[in-house]
């Protein structure tokens, strides 16, 4: 067997693996660093920890500015319905939205 086929599946070539390695740099979740994470045991913090951590790593709120969040927030959501996972009460989307619009990136460096 090649190194270019596993399982009869052919490998990325150089130009595709470059191609991904770009688009995951740019767009892959970064992981909140839960030793220095802010007011995780504030209300606000704890629906963020429970509700997101559910079905990924939660992501550090600094990944995005505060506009991008209420879009990114809404799409987990529906994730979470398509998943057959019950989705949060608004009230709960707003906390964890709040929570994440407080430690999100500066607006002046743009967002992900």
């Amino acid at each position: 067997m090649s190194a270019h086929h596993m399982m009869g599946i052919q490998a990325p070539t150089d130009k595709e693996l470059t191609t991904l390695l770009v688009y995951l740099q740019r767009y892959a979740q970064i992981p909140l660093n839960k030793a220095t994470a802010k007011e995780l045991d504030t209300p606000a913090g704890r629906a963020f920890s429970e509700t997101c951590s559910q079905c990924h790593a939660l992501p550090d709120p600094a990944q995005h500015i505060a506009a991008d969040w209420p879009g990114v927030v809404l799409r987990m959501k529906h994730n979470m319905v398509a998943l057959g996972k019950p989705a949060p009460a608004p009230s709960t989307l707003d906390a964890i939205e709040a929570y994440l619009q407080k430690y999100a990136k500066p607006s002046g460096k743009g967002g992900a």
